[in-house]
């Protein structure tokens, strides 16, 4: 008996530590553990004292926490201050907010910028942090792929003359000095360089806006290719067709087999010369509207 009294004792003591909201990457999952917290700290906070102290409704909190609403600004700043919250983790979770509500992709990639300078956040989301930083910067990517060259240099006056979309020399070093930091490039004894096989370790939603930071990166240089490139030295197609919604899974599918071909080209032992980047897009110009009956 007094075994079990002591794990229980054990159990609460860390049921009521401060939660270390840095570790979370979902505004909800914070308010969730934060106000679990709450309650075994405060014996009379609940979910409906706090609607009461923030001139809330409860039912509103409620869905908040569900997912079925979304929290604006205005209803952080209203519970904040009943949640305990110190300056710092309010701003955390206002820029994860940020990150999970903005309808704006730079309002987004500016608040993950900002999270980044926690450094808490940085010392328990480590390859959150990496891959953000390698997919947000196109370059790396492209100086990844020219190490394939044989004649290939890690020198960034080489890279900076070498790329198409010009960088500056400050870029290039510090893109080199991530890629063989983080393991994506390895230095070989006679001064060769090797492409190292890396796969890329983040959480759903930060990469997914990291990824779509990159293809919107991409899809500029593809722009402006069509006026500083020649015709014979690139290929920019496209087809517009009229399909039912339910056709969309299949389109996608189709423009997957295609990349996967494209993919086979891709064969390190033919000595390429050139970095390519092959992007194929299916976006509605249209919007979905329910005919009446």
């Amino acid at each position: 008996m007094a075994k079990r009294e002591k794990v229980s004792s054990s159990s609460k003591k860390e049921s009521q530590a401060r939660p270390d909201i840095y570790r979370y990457h979902d505004y909800r999952e914070v308010l969730k553990v934060w106000l679990e917290y709450k309650k075994n700290t405060e014996s009379r906070f609940s979910l409906r004292a706090l609607a009461k102290q923030s001139n809330l409704a409860v039912g509103y909190l409620s869905m908040i926490l569900s997912g079925e609403r979304r929290m604006p600004h205005e209803t952080l700043e209203k519970i904040a201050k009943p949640l305990g919250l110190n300056p710092s983790e309010k701003s955390y979770l206002e820029l994860l907010r940020t990150v999970a509500e903005s309808e704006s992709l730079d309002l987004k990639h500016e608040a993950l910028e900002k999270l980044r300078r926690f450094r808490a956040y940085r010392e328990l989301n480590v390859k959150e942090v990496e891959v953000y930083q390698y997919l947000t910067r196109w370059y790396y990517v492209a100086i990844r792929e020219l190490a394939h060259l044989k004649n290939f240099q890690a020198d960034p006056r080489w890279i900076q003359k070498k790329l198409k979309t010009k960088i500056s020399l400050k870029e290039a070093e510090e893109a080199l000095s991530f890629l063989f930091g983080n393991g994506y490039l390895e230095k070989l004894d006679d001064d060769k360089v090797k492409v190292v096989d890396k796969e890329l370790l983040c959480l759903g939603g930060v990469y997914r806006l990291a990824l779509a930071q990159f293809h919107r990166e991409m899809l500029e240089l593809a722009m402006a290719s069509l006026e500083n490139t020649k015709v014979e030295d690139r290929d920019i197609t496209g087809y517009t067709l009229a399909i039912p919604k339910n056709r969309l899974g299949e389109l996608k599918k189709m423009c997957f087999n295609f990349l996967r071909q494209v993919a086979q080209l891709e064969d390190k032992s033919l000595s390429p010369d050139s970095v390519y980047h092959v992007a194929v897009a299916a976006f509605p110009l249209t919007e979905v509207t329910e005919e009446k009956k």
